[in-house]
C-alpha cells in the first residue's frame, strides 16, 4: 500500500473541495503538494487559512463552481438523488 505522503508526491493535480483544512495530518497535505509545485485549487463556501497557498480558489456551492471548472455543461450534470427521508418506500 502506498502511503498518503507518497501519494501527495506522485499527484499531478489536487482539488481540495469544502475542507475547513483544520483536520491534520491531511489538513497539511494540501500546502505540501503546492509547495512541490503540484497545482492545488480548492472549492469552497468560503476561504479557510490554508486558502493562500493554493493556485486556485472557487468560492461558491461545489455543486456549481466544480462542474463549471470542468467545463461541464450544466445540463449534463445529474441532480443528487433524493435523501432516505424523502425517497418513496416500496
Amino acid at each position: 500500500m502506498v502511503s498518503p505522503d507518497k501519494m501527495c508526491q506522485q499527484a499531478e493535480l489536487a482539488l481540495v473541495i469544502g475542507s475547513s483544512n483544520m483536520v491534520y495530518p491531511a489538513a497539511g497535505w494540501p500546502e505540501e503538494m503546492a509547495a512541490l509545485s503540484i497545482p492545488v485549487a480548492e472549492f469552497n463556501t468560503k476561504p479557510n487559512h490554508e486558502t493562500r497557498f493554493f493556485q486556485h480558489y472557487f468560492e461558491g456551492n461545489v455543486t456549481q463552481t466544480l462542474p463549471k471548472a470542468l467545463g461541464i455543461p450544466e445540463e449534463e450534470c445529474v441532480p443528487h438523488p433524493p435523501s432516505h427521508s424523502q425517497s418513496k418506500k416500496h
